[in-house]
């Protein structure tokens, strides 16, 4: 269950290098490395990766999906991600996986509240708070500058995090699994 993981997979922290061939269009549906004229790629910015588990890996890259999302296609996600490992010759029981990730998302709730009142501050000394909306139009409509887009998009990310999280915990079973956990490793009861 233990996976590397690079932590920050966002576009500003990849690279892709054209081969030459192909079109710089979208690929269409199963477009092989040589139809997309894709050379080779790679991911830079490394200060977050760490050591982690599986199914904390996966927590961390489903907890951005808009929530409703998330919620209603988790199980068919979860079910595909293990098939494809499965495909790939590794074997990664459903409930092994489940549990660490309802106890991975013990650290993206710590990582989502760390940042959250100073975020709140921010964005309520630019007035940008007292009409914040779940999946903000200011988002995508253009009419904020750069640093007022960066709070709100922050503030959106935020809600997902808190969002998906909590929801995770609860649909998984967070409690029992954390007792489960504490118990395995002769850890008193909380």
């Amino acid at each position: 269950m233990v996976a590397f993981g690079h932590n920050d997979v966002v576009t500003d922290n990849a690279f892709f290098v054209r081969s030459g061939k192909g079109s710089t269009s979208l690929p269409s549906a199963g477009a092989s490395e040589p139809e997309l004229g894709i050379k080779s790629f790679g991911l830079f910015d490394w200060q977050q990766s760490s050591v982690n588990s599986v199914g904390q890996e996966w927590a961390w890259n489903f907890h951005w999906l808009p929530p409703e999302f998330l919620t209603q296609h988790e199980d068919e996600l979860i079910d595909l991600l293990l098939a494809t490992y499965r495909g790939r010759g590794v074997a990664v029981a459903k409930r092994d996986f489940l549990r660490h990730y309802v106890l991975g998302c013990a650290q993206m709730f710590v990582f989502g509240g760390g940042g959250l009142q100073p975020l709140m501050g921010k964005l309520h000394a630019k007035g940008l708070l007292q009409d914040f909306a779940p999946d903000d139009e200011r988002c995508r409509d253009g009419s904020l500058d750069g640093a007022e887009l960066e709070l709100v998009v922050g503030a959106e990310m935020t809600r997902r995090t808190f969002t998906n999280v909590c929801n995770i915990m609860r649909r998984h079973g967070f409690a029992e699994e954390w007792r489960r956990w504490r118990k395995e490793r002769g850890m008193s009861e909380l």
